[in-house]
């Protein structure tokens, strides 16, 4: 996965509790999700920007 196109301050929405902001919280957040579910698999479906702001919508999916 490529960490580097997330901002430092970003955040996953719902994010959890303590968790920490920009690329650190998105490795904490998949590291977690990877070691419960090791077959979860995430699909971009789209990316869209306007102005200062992205929203990416996602499939999100267990293989077994």
């Amino acid at each position: 996965m490529r960490w580097d196109c997330l901002r430092r301050y970003w955040r996953p929405i719902p994010s959890p509790p303590n968790a920490p902001r920009g690329p650190q919280g998105a490795k904490a957040v998949m590291a977690m999700l990877v070691s419960a579910f090791p077959d979860f698999d995430i699909k971009i479906e789209d990316l869209v920007q306007d102005g200062n702001k992205v929203v990416v919508r996602s499939t999100k999916r267990l293989h077994s």
